[in-house]
């Protein structure tokens, strides 16, 4: 997968100034997916940070975590993705946060 330009940077803006406006939309959105993430159980908040930090496979979660199989992480993982979409539209909608 192709990075965006400006992927090495951690504003996205290499060579000039970011917006202040879109560093605060950015530490905004972080803040809810914080928020998200600490509702969910460890066990399932372990095993998103893990695969989205690319830091272990299913195969190895499953064994780590104590799931079944490597299918059965696999679909934790996305039941989890589900809940933190769900979640973050929720508090969008509501007006705590940016669309």
């Amino acid at each position: 997968m192709e990075r965006p330009i400006g992927a090495n940077s951690p504003t996205g803006f290499e060579g000039r100034d970011p917006d202040p406006a879109f560093v605060a939309m950015q530490a905004e959105q972080a803040r809810e997916v914080e928020q998200a993430m600490a509702e969910l159980e460890p066990r399932l908040r372990h095993l998103v940070r893990a695969r989205i930090e690319g830091l272990a496979s299913f195969r190895e979660l499953a064994e780590q975590l104590g799931y079944g199989s490597e299918s059965s992480a696999r679909r934790a993982f996305f039941e989890a993705q589900s809940k933190l979409a769900l979640r973050l539209s929720n508090l969008r909608s509501a007006g705590q946060g940016p669309a």
